[in-house]
Order: structure tokens, then C-alpha cells, then sequence
């Protein structure tokens, strides 16, 4: 028997990353408004709550904005997502390669250092 890579991952898991990708890609720009549910759910052949599930996270990773009973606005990720979307910018087919952002990580590593080691000359005792 071979052994094989079964994908056990929830829908709205791959449903997420697809449109992460999307809205990282560019496919889905800043300020356009995300494909209703019930077109993601058609699109997809998936039930709404999986489509709820992968909004609700794009919304926790400021990708979009929820506006209740309006559009669900995408959102300039460059600007409102965190640090811990930086795998998912790896990920992404359009995006910056693991070693830009590796390369980017060390740089901002190095200024937040030298920034560090200042404030803590300034800040020593003189009988330290």
C-alpha cells in the first residue's frame, strides 16, 4: 500500500485560504466588496455556515470588514492585517517568496535591535 497525503482539513479552512490567496493575490482588490455568501456557498458547492466560518476569519485577520446587513468590504491588507498573516502572504501564488519575507523579518529585526540597545543606553544608571 502507498502511502498518500489525505487533505483532513474543514472546509471553510480551504475556503479561507482560497479567498486569504485571493485577497493577497490582488484578485480581490482593497475596497471591492467579497462575492455574497450565498454565491460563495453556489460557487463552491459548499453550505453557508462554511462560507460564514471562512468570512467570520477573514474579518478576525482584518482582511475585510463585516458590515451587518450591508456588503462585506475587502480591506487593504497592507495597511490593517498583523504579523501573523505573514505564512499566508508566503503561501499565496502572487505574493512575495518566503525568503523576501525572511529577508524583511531580519531587516525590521535589525532596526527594532539598534532601536533596543539606544534606549537602553539612555536609560542605564551610572553605577550599572
Amino acid at each position: 500500500m502507498t502511502e498518500g497525503h489525505i487533505r483532513r482539513e474543514a472546509v471553510s479552512d480551504q475556503l479561507f485560504a482560497l479567498l486569504r490567496d485571493r485577497i493577497l493575490g490582488g484578485a480581490l482588490p482593497a475596497g471591492s466588496a467579497l462575492t455574497a455568501e450565498r454565491e460563495l456557498a453556489a460557487e463552491f458547492g459548499v453550505n453557508r455556515h462554511a462560507v460564514r466560518e471562512a468570512v467570520k476569519r477573514l474579518q478576525q485577520a482584518r482582511l475585510v470588514e463585516v458590515s451587518h446587513g450591508g456588503r462585506t468590504q475587502v480591506l487593504d491588507w497592507r495597511r490593517t492585517a498583523g504579523l501573523e498573516l505573514a505564512v499566508g502572504i508566503a503561501a499565496a501564488d502572487s505574493g512575495p517568496s518566503v525568503q523576501d519575507i525572511a529577508r524583511d523579518a531580519l531587516e525590521m529585526r535589525a532596526c527594532v535591535g539598534a532601536d533596543a540597545a539606544r534606549l537602553c543606553a539612555l536609560r542605564c544608571s551610572a553605577r550599572a
